[in-house]
């Protein structure tokens, strides 16, 4: 029987670690021969090469395949069935084309004895073949479950406030030496933290789209979280990332897309698709590390970038100053920002989408001239008092916000008294003042009430958090309407937008009504 081996390792850390290096397989391979009479003729070496890579692609892998098919052996040795590959559909493919070659397998995991060489007829020995297959499926299963126990680590990690591992750009982690011994530690990078204050500041203060602002950063050579610089360095989605990161408010996010392995859907093509986690899913716990940016403004940008990914995609570029809010009054339907030619002159105009795209309802509206007169004068009427949109909150409101606390603080006593309850339940069971059968009704209760009462409790903090948000939104349209011609008058068309979208949910239009809703 001639034999080959095949030896493979992902790291030469790994291998520290998994005590299986490529010498070790080599000597198992040799010991193997000698015990058995078997002549070794060669061996195959992979090193830094991922179980996932088909065995062909690789370069140790791809000359076994092309030796088989010269028959220069008739068994091929590997250490573990993994060794061959971390996915079972490789590792079938790559036995039944060594089959197809009168070649065997042998795996030191799940040893099953090879026929002589002769006698070999590749599908006849069934036992082999399923005893093969069972190797890799339970391989893959392993692997599932080692990297399930890796990611619960890291959110344990995550949950205690540290950064599991990669530090988000802005921070670095450094080596310390505390009560003698060494500590990591994250601490900031001033040159980044600049650069995170300008995004934030330009977003927020100076209204700047996020493209406007990746498009200065690379005019002006700032090197991105890649290191890159020049015209393709910082990009709309990176920009958007450090806008939307709580990292930069003293929080550790974890876990808020599903990239560890078979957790991941795949495309056609085969590439890998990023998963957004459940909301419940991702852990938000308070770090160590510096803040770089303060929650109200955080929270501001939040809202911002809220607002306009409502806003049609062509009508945050559009020069119109409402486009994305005027709406048809007759079919309901949106209506577009239009530039027409007339003469020698241009003019603009609102028109109707159901026009635009199956020639019914109105292909005029009204002017856009004449629209935005009309919504600055009437939000200037709320700014002198004259009419309100909505009253911001008035008694009844925090007449119901106080019963919702009162009735939130007795539920909050009931689910403590029950809690002593249960311990009461407990030491009476320890000491057979009660028997199992009692303890066990008793506790089975106890848990439905204490259930209850704690989804109760959770849906008044909603309740309670909807009117604290409705109060916050009032405040901000009140903040927002004051001095609004003075200030509108002063700032850029782009910040002018900008304003009016803030304040303005929807513009309604049929004929000479105009019906605007605010966003109180």
């Amino acid at each position: 029987m001639r034999v080959a081996s095949y030896s493979r390792v992902s790291t030469s850390s790994q291998a520290q670690k998994d005590k299986v290096s490529i010498e070790m397989q080599v000597d198992w391979a040799k010991k193997i021969c000698q015990e058995k009479n078997w002549q070794y003729v060669k061996k195959y070496i992979e090193p830094g090469v991922i179980g996932e890579t088909e065995f062909e692609e690789r370069q140790a892998g791809g000359q076994l395949l092309k030796d088989a098919k010269q028959k220069f052996f008739d068994l091929v040795l590997f250490y573990h069935s993994s060794r061959l590959a971390r996915e079972p559909d490789i590792g079938l493919r790559t036995i039944r084309l060594l089959g197809q070659n009168k070649i065997q397998v042998y795996f030191g995991n799940s040893p099953t004895e090879p026929v002589a060489p002769e006698k070999y007829v590749y599908g006849n020995n069934v036992s082999s073949m399923f005893m093969n297959a069972f190797s890799l499926v339970t391989d893959l299963k392993d692997n599932y479950e080692r990297a399930e126990k890796f990611h619960g680590a890291l959110r344990k990690i995550a949950s205690r406030g540290i950064f599991p591992i990669r530090v988000p750009f802005g921070y670095k982690r450094i080596f310390v030496v505390k009560n003698g011994k060494p500590t990591r530690k994250i601490v900031t990078v001033p040159e980044d933290a600049i650069i995170i204050k300008m995004i934030f500041d330009l977003y927020d203060i100076e209204k700047k789209s996020i493209r406007s602002i990746a498009h200065h950063l690379n005019t002006v050579d700032i090197k991105s979280p890649s290191g890159k610089t020049g015209l393709e360095a910082w990009t709309h989605r990176a920009v958007r990332y450090i806008l939307k990161n709580p990292t930069y408010t003293g929080l550790i996010r974890w876990g808020r897309m599903k990239g560890r392995k078979y957790q991941q859907e795949r495309s056609i093509s085969g590439a890998v698709k990023r998963i957004h986690a459940n909301k419940d899913e991702i852990i938000l716990a308070k770090g160590t590390h510096e803040v770089l940016i303060n929650k109200k403004q955080f929270n501001r940008v939040q809202a911002r970038l809220q607002l306009r990914g409502k806003i049609p995609g062509r009508s945050i570029g559009s020069p119109g100053l409402l486009s994305g809010l005027v709406f048809c009054g007759r079919c309901k339907k949106r209506a577009y920002f239009v530039t027409k030619r007339d003469k020698n002159s241009l003019y603009t105009k609102y028109v109707c989408r159901s026009y635009v795209y199956f020639k019914t309802c109105r292909g005029y509206i009204i002017s856009a001239p004449k629209l935005d007169k009309i919504v600055i004068n009437e939000i200037a009427k709320l700014t002198k008092g004259a009419e309100t949109p909505n009253k911001y909150i008035n008694a009844s409101v925090k007449n119901k916000i106080k019963n919702l606390k009162d009735t939130q603080s007795k539920l909050k006593n009931s689910l403590e008294s029950n809690i002593k309850k249960q311990n009461r339940i407990f030491k009476a069971y320890e000491n057979e003042v009660i028997n199992l059968t009692e303890f066990s009704e008793e506790k089975k209760q106890l848990d439905k009430d204490n259930l209850r009462l704690t989804m109760e409790v959770e849906n008044i903090d909603k309740e309670i958090q909807e009117f604290d948000d409705k109060k916050d939104k009032s405040k901000n349209f009140k903040k927002l309407i004051k001095n609004f011609p003075k200030t509108f008058a002063k700032i850029s068309p782009e910040k002018q937008k900008s304003l009016i979208h803030q304040l303005i949910e929807k513009i309604t239009v049929n004929g000479e009504s105009v019906h605007i809703e605010y966003r109180v």
